[in-house]
């Protein structure tokens, strides 16, 4: 258990050590949530409560930006729900860059 004071059965009652969650606090929070100094990367139902490291998203930040997506500086490829926020990478099109692009070759 890595709660501050727990009970005989485990249930920690003055909440837990930074990044451990869960009744027991024996879950620990997702590895792509933000890290932030002196605060917890998630709250009790492991949401990030800071949002994701770069190129990953969704409530638990499981899911990565599609490849396909064009980087332009520094941030992120990729908004909340997958979708690419700067367009897509050569020969790729769609919200997420999904589709190849059909190539046409004149003779």
């Amino acid at each position: 258990m890595t709660g501050r004071i727990c009970t005989r059965e485990g249930v920690c009652i003055n909440g837990c050590v930074t990044y451990f969650i869960g009744p027991s606090c024996d879950r620990t929070c997702p590895t792509h949530c933000v890290q932030v100094p002196n605060g917890s990367r998630c709250s009790s139902d492991e949401i990030c409560n800071n949002g994701c490291t770069l190129h990953n998203y969704g409530s638990w930040c499981e899911n990565v930006c599609p490849a396909q997506c064009l980087s332009v500086g520094t941030g992120h490829r990729c908004v909340d729900n997958g979708t690419c926020k700067e367009g897509c990478i050569a020969g790729f099109s769609g919200e997420r860059c999904g589709r190849i692009k059909q190539i046409d070759i004149m003779h």
